[in-house]
């Protein structure tokens, strides 16, 4: 379970801890907003500031390397494919495939910024409750027309609270079939469906205990959520934090 901290909530008496999940949530979404749009030297700026944040929360890098490993395979196919089809002036090349150095550039700002959506996503989870954070997804919503906010919240919070669930049994089932033997399979395609199949498996019948565990408990869309309070504190950071991303991006 220490493995699987970095995607779940972690009890602390930290400053992050004490925002409100209203403050944090806007901040997050704000710095995602002007990341997708930035140049290298916004990526920097926020790059420190949420570094910075992730040092002082204590969160163990190890740990966080390992349940995001995949995260990283993907990144890595972000980049190989910017590299290889964005047009301009051939770098190298490789049989029939031409890398270009404006492709190393933009798949580069790519990953750079998918980073950082990742390590504000982390710091959010890892500092909020999966109700808080449905508190606050409804709270946003509620003045939207035609979205019914209530059942999308409880949706996305159900994701939250299920991802570190589902890396669990992941790992689980690695460590049994590597007991197994499993690594004597070549196939991979073999090897793949072997791991896919039991964890789809028990992804599936976690779910469904879920359901029945929420039907017998008479669950309903209307339900007493947490109190938010929006602190002064909270008012401060959201200034300061927006200022700090705003002249960053207009740098």
């Amino acid at each position: 379970m220490a493995e699987l901290i970095v995607l779940s909530y972690r009890p602390g008496t930290g400053y992050l801890h004490k925002l409100d999940i209203r403050c944090k949530l806007f901040v997050l979404l704000l710095i995602n907003f002007f990341s997708f749009k930035a140049t290298s030297q916004f990526l920097g700026l926020i790059s420190i500031l949420l570094i910075g944040i992730f040092i002082r929360q204590k969160i163990p890098l190890k740990a966080t390397l390992l349940q995001t490993r995949l995260f990283f395979l993907l990144l890595l196919f972000v980049f190989g494919s910017r590299a290889v089809f964005t047009p301009g002036d051939p770098l190298f090349s490789f049989a029939d495939i031409v890398v270009t150095q404006p492709g190393i550039v933009s798949g580069a700002l790519y990953c750079w910024r998918l980073l950082v959506v990742l390590i504000g996503g982390i710091l959010l989870i890892s500092t909020s409750r999966t109700l808080e954070i449905k508190s606050a997804i409804q709270w946003f919503l509620k003045p939207i027309p035609l979205i019914p906010e209530k059942r999308v919240a409880m949706m996305i919070s159900l994701m939250v609270r299920f991802l570190p669930l589902i890396l669990e049994q992941a790992a689980e089932i690695s460590d049994v079939q590597k007991a197994r033997g499993i690594e004597q399979v070549k196939n991979p395609v073999r090897r793949l469906s072997l791991f896919t199949i039991p964890l789809l498996r028990r992804f599936l019948n976690t779910a469904d205990r879920l359901v029945l565990a929420m039907e017998s408990r008479c669950y309903s869309e209307q339900r007493t959520d947490p109190e938010l309070k929006f602190s002064r504190n909270d008012f401060i950071v959201s200034i300061l934090v927006s200022g700090y991303v705003i002249t960053a991006y207009l740098l």
